[in-house]
């Protein structure tokens, strides 16, 4: 599956380029098949094929965080609630401390310097797969073509 994920920025650091009401995009990939479809699931390293962020003018992936067994995505029926990730190599051109994290509850925090957090809320939409809508597409196009036919008749 493939899903966006769009971080909205509620508070920023005067000092740096980042802005209240901005907004980062995120994009990851994984793996279903592993999920049930019922109950709170989670989905960790293994399964998550991979997450792109784009921060502040440079590019993060599933591999900056190197804590055992994350980057995790939350599922409640099959949905996905939340991600838990944390940028633990530092923020390019921040401070040695720099980080930003995802949390389950869908709060973002992040500081350029270390010393201080700001935070940011985030939002996840799926986006359909390839396959998926070409398949509706061509399901469509046959009903059309039958109603065509019968129009015809």
């Amino acid at each position: 599956m493939y899903s966006e994920i769009e971080v909205t920025l509620l508070e920023a650091p005067n000092d740096f380029d980042y802005n209240v009401g901005d907004v980062y995009m995120a994009y990851l990939s994984y793996d279903s098949s592993q999920l049930s479809g019922s109950g709170e699931e989670v989905l960790s390293v293994g399964n998550i094929i991979s997450l792109n962020f784009e921060f502040n003018g440079a590019v993060y992936d599933e591999r900056d965080d190197v804590a055992s067994g994350y980057p995790r995505l939350y599922f409640s029926d099959s949905d996905l609630v939340g991600v838990d990730y944390w940028n633990t190599e530092g923020l390019e051109g921040g401070g040695e401390k720099s980080f930003f994290s995802f949390y389950r509850d869908q709060s973002f925090n992040y500081s350029p310097y270390g010393e201080s957090e700001f935070v940011g809320v985030y939002t996840m939409s799926v986006v359909p797969e390839v396959q998926t809508t070409t398949l509706l597409s061509y399901g469509l196009w046959l009903i059309l073509v039958r109603r065509k036919r019968s129009y015809s008749k």
